[in-house]
């Protein structure tokens, strides 16, 4: 039985007490790391592109040499007015991106020890981040995500299926206890109900085990 993505070791890569153990710096660090991960953290001037520049660490920013330009690592992101520590803005990150049902702006504001509408503004500024990273993204077909009950809704649903069917879509209903209990054949039934060439090898260990068969 393949293991849950949230149970597994790769989801605990961050967490909190990890966050709140490394310091200022080493949360700085991380920042950089992630602005800048083709120099290995080195900065790059956001206005003319060169990799050579000043460190002004008194101010946690650079001085470009080839346009003198002051830059920090959060200029020109979500975070480029911020006033809270890099500690507590990958704390919000943290609590933001682990919260599998959602965390509300009124707890984060709790957890981390600010207002409620810097934690608001906060996070509806990572929300817009996602925004972004998937914004030239294009579903098709019918899709549905959503983390409702059905048990009391059943005729409704089969009703709303009947009209959509007749719209020519198609339907594969799959349970969230079934992908927790027993992934391997949600995925072959998937692959089955799309008619995709796949082929499955059961194996040991986290994985689903499907590969794509050369054509």
């Amino acid at each position: 039985m393949a293991q849950h993505f949230l149970l597994s070791a790769k989801a605990r890569t961050l967490s909190l007490a990890k966050v709140f153990r490394m310091g200022e710096d080493a949360a700085y660090g991380i920042f950089c790391d992630m602005r800048w991960p083709e120099t290995d953290g080195e900065p790059i001037c956001p206005r003319c592109g060169c990799t050579e520049s000043y460190h002004i660490s008194t101010r946690r920013k650079f001085k470009c040499i080839g346009c003198h330009h002051q830059f920090s690592v959060t200029s020109g992101t979500i975070f480029a007015s911020r006033k809270l520590s890099f500690t507590d803005l990958l704390a919000a990150v943290v609590i933001f991106v682990n919260g599998a049902k959602g965390i509300s702006a009124l707890q984060a504001s709790r957890d981390l020890d600010v207002q409620y509408k810097t934690a608001f503004v906060l996070f509806h500024k990572l929300r817009e981040a996602m925004q972004r990273e998937f914004a030239e993204t294009k579903l098709n077909g019918v899709v549905e995500i959503d983390g409702g009950y059905h048990d009391l809704t059943g005729e409704y649903d089969l009703e709303r299926e009947k009209k959509l069917r007749e719209l020519g879509w198609d339907f594969f209903r799959v349970s969230d206890k079934d992908v927790e209990s027993d992934l391997d054949s949600v995925l072959i039934g998937i692959a089955k109900h799309l008619n995709l060439p796949f082929e499955f090898k059961r194996r040991s260990g986290e994985g689903s085990g499907m590969k794509r068969r050369k054509s």
